[in-house]
């Protein structure tokens, strides 16, 4: 099926169209809470006394006639999805350390994924700083510079959100002062994430999301409203799932908010097991549409030739002087 127009109609925006025209920017979606009528137990049957007259019945209970089982709460314990998903970082990060240094833009990336998401996974910092020490040299080499490793991913993703839709004629400039060299880096690391997009949205489950966000939306609120009705409101869950566009100028302060939100309630002794389930699978769900977009971290198979390649029109980061 015609993977941009499957993204176009997803009821979540997504960052697809950053990179294929006008950029998408979630507003807010709204998962509507089903509300669920309470479901009135069968009235016993009528019982007659000798004298012909009902007999009195016992009064039926609150608990009886409120439904508590609208909402199904089972699945992965909330520890084991934080482990699952911690350990992709911890093996990315070591295969990172390993390497000669030599970055895709898809790694670069999921690198950035790793510091921005790392409240609720707490991936040991100390790894996060050894690869960060990698790129930020890498980074300055190419000419991207910045105060830190998050700054110079930023300035990064800015350059080639800017070039999302530049020729890809590696004797054109942009006339944004950068090294023409770098403008086709740039161009081509676009090109690259605009492939990453298509060929995650050509995968059968990933069209299967796009098409029951909406539906999901409103299970998750359905849920929270069942174990913790004064915790996470509709507004929010949204926020939470809308993922960032990196390298647009959009405010992410909302998920962060959110984020910080779920790690204090997931410290408290008073979180149920059931509540810390439900966090669970919107921690998974915002993961699946991350991947959507950018694929799993570290699972990217061979980098494609338009961020590692030999050729002129198809440079790699090591081909770009240093002196940048």
């Amino acid at each position: 099926m015609n993977t941009t127009k499957f993204l176009n109609t997803a009821a979540v925006c997504l960052l697809a169209m950053g990179f294929n025209g006008q950029s998408v920017i979630c507003n807010d979606t709204v998962a509507k809470s089903a509300v669920t009528s309470p479901t009135t137990a069968d009235q016993p049957s009528k019982t007659v006394t000798e004298e012909g007259s009902p007999a009195p019945q016992p009064p039926v209970e609150p608990e009886q006639v409120t439904d508590k089982s609208a909402v199904q709460i089972v699945g992965k314990s909330l520890e084991l999805v934080l482990k699952e998903l911690k350990g992709q970082r911890e093996t990315f990060l070591s295969k990172i350390t390993e390497s000669s240094g030599s970055f895709t833009i898809l790694q670069l990336v999921d690198f950035l994924r790793i510091v921005d998401g790392n409240l609720l996974l707490k991936v040991e910092q100390g790894k996060i700083d050894e690869v960060g020490v990698k790129v930020k040299a890498y980074l300055d080499s190419i000419g991207i510079k910045g105060q830190n490793v998050e700054e110079s991913l930023g300035n990064l993703m800015v350059k080639v959100y800017q070039n999302k839709g530049a020729s890809n004629d590696a004797t054109q400039g942009d006339g944004n002062g950068d090294n023409e060299q770098l403008n086709t880096l740039l161009k081509a690391f676009a090109k690259e994430l605009k492939a990453e997009i298509e060929r995650q949205g050509e995968k059968k489950d990933n069209q299967t999301l796009l098409a029951n966000l909406n539906a999901q939306n409103e299970e998750f609120a359905k849920k929270f409203n069942t174990v913790s009705p004064s915790f996470l409101t509709s507004q929010e869950i949204s926020a939470f799932l809308t993922v960032p566009e990196y390298g647009a100028s959009t405010d992410h302060s909302r998920w962060k908010t959110v984020e910080k939100k779920i790690n204090e309630k997931v410290g408290q002794t008073d979180a149920t097991r059931e509540l810390l389930i439900v966090i669970g699978e919107l921690i998974e769900q915002r993961e699946h549409i991350m991947d959507l977009i950018y694929g799993p971290i570290g699972n990217h198979g061979v980098p494609s030739e338009s961020s590692q390649g030999s050729s002129p029109k198809k440079p790699s980061f090591a081909s770009v002087p240093s002196s940048l």
